[in-house]
């Protein structure tokens, strides 16, 4: 069962406009202010998974941007680590994380 339901999951499609935005996304990680440790390729390797597996879950077999957006914060706030003096002022990772979210392109 296990072997079918993997199988199932690696036969969902995954659009190169979206292998993009999801490097958008890591690379945002790496380079944004008030991060101190961005989000690693292994961090983009999960996103893929966790994608393709909600897109198989939902009955479709290919992941949309909807799939990768809605799973970014839970898989990447453990990856990423916020500057000490950031952490200090309150602000929080999933709120960094979605700041820059909001500021990638969408594929459509």
């Amino acid at each position: 069962l296990l072997a079918t339901l993997r199988a199932e999951v690696d036969a969902v499609r995954l659009d190169d406009r979206l292998l993009d935005y999801i490097y958008a996304i890591l690379s945002s990680t790496r380079d944004h202010h008030e991060i101190q440790f961005g989000a690693s390729p292994r961090a983009g390797l999960a996103l893929i998974s966790c994608s393709k597996a909600v897109a198989a879950m939902r009955g479709r077999d290919y992941v949309n941007p909807d799939d990768v957006k809605e799973l970014a914060i839970p898989v990447l706030r453990h990856r990423v680590m916020l500057r000490a003096d950031v952490d200090t002022q309150g602000i929080t990772v999933d709120e960094v994380l979605s700041d820059l979210l909001d500021a990638q392109t969408v594929p459509r």
